[in-house]
Formats: structure tokens, sequence, C-alpha cells
């Protein structure tokens, strides 16, 4: 019996001792699949952090390089230089409304991307591009184009009613009668309000005025002389040019003048260094200037509001804001730059006390 007993004893020591090993390893398992998970749940977190930018980026972005936009960005600059951030400033070489989108789709892109300010005069092309930065969280102007249903600010001049008073002061110097070519830039929205504003305006206020034809693609260096040699030849009875654009005008003061017709009315937009020496060498020309400058500078400030003071564009109509012109001819042309600089801090106050909300 002893010797039996003992023989069982062994028996059931062997077997504890192989079921041990068996046994053991379990919380070992769990400890190294416990280990593992805190692992993986640091690298998941550690990546989406943050990092703080070291400054801030607002971006403006345009389809041609032209004096205008090139006013315009130093608005943008001069905004960027009181505040602190940084400009990404980009614009196609020539017009170019895919390279437009392609500058503005990289600014998107950007680190530390805050606001972005888009000039277009076609605003559809845009308006896509324009709803993806807004929907990653980047605040958005535009200006030039303004539909009445975009979520963000637009700015301009309002076109059609500057066109409408101008279309006023041409009736003015005509005495209500005479004969007017349109000398258009590139055919989009803006040209072609413009030219809208002036027809309307005549046919409702002065019907002895007739736009007998409409010229295209004067807006550069080459299209402004070869639309007044055109305008020359085409439309001798013309007694007034009413350009749509910038440089629209400034081939007719030279092609005008070698075909001895000083007589013709020359109406301009902006003032490029050419039309304010018409005006004061005495040709027969005026021109009313918008708000390059502070519409750079609103394009980029109005996003620094949102972004700083927490505010929305809540007091406009439409969400269009009506940067305003000045008419400029011989009676103010030393003075002029003093009444757009008032104009200009008129508006920024507007801004921040009506409109950012």
């Amino acid at each position: 019996m002893k010797r039996s007993s003992l023989l069982v004893l062994c028996v059931l020591a062997l077997v504890l001792t192989q079921c041990a090993p068996a046994a053991t390893p379990t919380p070992v398992i769990k400890e190294v699949v416990k280990q593992q998970t805190v692992v993986v749940k640091e690298t998941v977190i550690a990546p989406t952090a943050v990092p703080e930018c070291p400054k801030e980026k607002y971006a403006l972005t345009a389809p041609l390089i032209h004096p205008y936009v090139t006013q315009w960005a130093v608005g943008g600059e001069g905004a960027a230089k009181e505040l602190g951030f940084e400009l990404v400033y980009l614009t196609a070489a020539d017009y170019s409304t895919t390279r437009h989108q392609e500058l503005t789709e990289a600014a998107i892109g950007m680190p530390c991307m805050k606001g972005i300010g888009v000039m277009t005069g076609e605003s559809a092309t845009l308006r896509a591009t324009m709803e993806e930065a807004v929907a990653r969280g980047i605040y958005v102007t535009q200006s030039g184009d303004c539909p009445k249903d975009v979520s963000w600010v637009c700015m301009s001049t309002d076109v059609y009613n500057s066109a409408q008073a101008v279309a006023k002061e041409i009736a003015k110097r005509l005495n209500n009668t005479g004969n007017v070519l349109v000398a258009m830039g590139v055919p989009d929205n803006v040209h072609q309000s413009r030219e809208d504003g002036l027809k309307d305006w005549f046919a409702a206020n002065a019907p002895g005025m007739k736009v007998v034809g409409t010229l295209v693609n004067c807006d550069d260096a080459e299209g402004t002389v070869k639309c007044a040699e055109e305008a020359i030849s085409k439309y001798p009875q013309m007694d007034a040019y009413y350009s749509t654009g910038l440089m629209c005008a400034v081939g007719a003061y030279s092609v005008f003048s070698e075909a001895g017709r000083d007589d013709i009315l020359v109406t301009a937009v902006d003032d490029t260094p050419e039309v304010l020496a018409a005006i004061r060498g005495g040709k027969n020309t005026f021109t009313y200037t918008q708000q390059p400058y502070g519409q750079g500078y609103l394009q980029v400030y109005i996003p620094w509001l949102m972004v700083h003071k927490g505010v929305k564009p809540t007091g406009l109509k439409n969400n269009f804001l009506d940067t305003r012109i000045t008419i400029v001819d011989k009676s103010n042309v030393e003075t002029y730059t003093d009444t757009m600089k008032q104009n200009f801090l008129e508006l920024k106050k507007y801004v921040e006390t009506e409109v950012m909300k």
C-alpha cells in the first residue's frame, strides 16, 4: 500500500508539473497584448496633433498680371505689414482661368493658410475651388464678378452703377446727343456689365445717345492700339469712345490725335500714368478710379477679423460690398488721391462697425 500510494503521488506530481508550463503563459500573453495595444494607441494619437503655425498665411490670387491687380496686391501687402501675417500672392502670367484655378488650389493646400482673397471676372470657374476652401475652414473673399448667392464677401465697384454714372457724364458733355463706341476688354461678366449699364442708362434717360458698336480684347498693350485703329477706320461717326477696362483708352490718345480726331471724347477706367498724362495734357477725356488698394487690403483683412475677432459679415445684402468710385478730370486730377484715401478709411471703418458683427 505504501508503495502504491507513493506511485500515485509521483504520477500526480508529474501531471501537475506538466500542466504548469501550459497554465503560466496565459497571463504573460495577456500582458504582451496589453502592452502592444498601448503602443499602437500612442502611435495613432501622435500624428494627429496639429503643430502651432509660426506665422499665419493669407493669400491673394488673380488670373493675370495687370496694373490694377498690382495695386490690389499692394493693398494686401499693406494689411500683412500692419497685422503681422504672411501674404502669399499668386497670379497667372497671362490671362488664364485654368491657371488661376490651379494657383488657388495650391494656396488652399498650404499649411497655416487662414484666408484667401480671389479676384475674378468669371466667378463660375472658381466657385467649386472657393467652396472647397470654405469646407477646409479657410475664410474666403472675392472681388470682381459678384454673384448674389455666394456665402462669402464679394467686393468690387458696383460696375453696373458706375457704368451708369459714366453714361450720365458722357451725355452731359455731349448735350444728350451722340454716337458712342464701346471698347471692351476680355468679354467677361465685369466688362459686359459696364456695357449693359451704359446702354440701359442711355435707353432710359438719353434716347439721343446711341451705341454704334463694340470692340473686344482692347484691354492690353497690343489690343488698346489695335482697337483704336479699328475704331477710326470703321466708326468715323463716333463722338465718344467708352472704355470698360483700365488699358482700353490708352491707345486712343495717340491714335485719335494722329488721325486728327481730338474731338472724340474718350472715357477711361482707373488712373494709369497714360490716362493721367492725357488728362493733364488737356485731352478730351475723363476717367474714374476704383479702390484697388482698398479691395486688396479688405480681402485679407476681413478673413483676419473672422479669425481673430470671431465676427461674421452679417451687415451686407447678398454679401456684396461696394467699394465706390471717384470721377477724375482736369478739375481734380491733382487732388483725387486724397478723395480715394478718405473713401478707403471710411470704407474700412464701415466694415469694422457695420459689416463684421
